[in-house]
């Protein structure tokens, strides 16, 4: 959204200076408080193939693999989807995945505040699957409900 209002006004590369200018002031405050919690034992190489040979590593790749894939491809195609079916015209597509992201906000933080809630007092604990499982539950009963709400609004007209 910075772009669009920036590149007409100052041009292309003050725009890209001034994304930088912003990633790097709000990248050094989290730099500045990083701290190595204890030296490791030996320097390590930079790409240890060996690591893959390992199961759980090699399991925890793959899911973080297709977590990103699932993550971030469809955000990638909302906006191209919108233009294309008609729903977005070329100004609002520009904003879908802010409006997409603040959304994802509050599910993060409730999903928190409830997975801590088992932490501080675990006899709040509703059933006897785990916490994380749960909240799986939830949003998959959510989905489910949605996809039927726009399967019933296509059906309708």
């Amino acid at each position: 959204m910075l772009f669009r209002y920036l590149q007409p006004s100052i041009g292309f590369g003050w725009t890209v200076r001034a994304f930088a200018l912003i990633m790097f002031t709000i990248f050094t405050v989290p730099v500045l408080g990083l701290r190595m919690r204890f030296r490791p034992s030996k320097a390590r190489r930079l790409l240890d193939l060996k690591a893959w040979t390992e199961l759980p590593f090699f399991l925890t790749g793959l899911c973080f693999f297709m977590l990103f894939l699932g993550v971030d491809i469809p955000a990638f195609y909302v906006q191209l989807y919108g233009i294309k079916e008609g729903i977005l015209n070329d100004n609002l597509s520009s904003y879908i995945l802010p409006i997409l992201n603040t959304g994802s906000f509050f599910g993060r933080i409730v999903s928190i505040v409830y997975l801590q809630s088992f932490q501080l007092n675990p006899r709040l604990k509703f059933c006897r699957f785990p916490p994380t499982l749960q909240i799986k539950l939830v949003c998959s009963i959510q989905l489910a409900f949605a996809s039927l709400w726009l399967e019933f609004l296509d059906f309708c007209g």
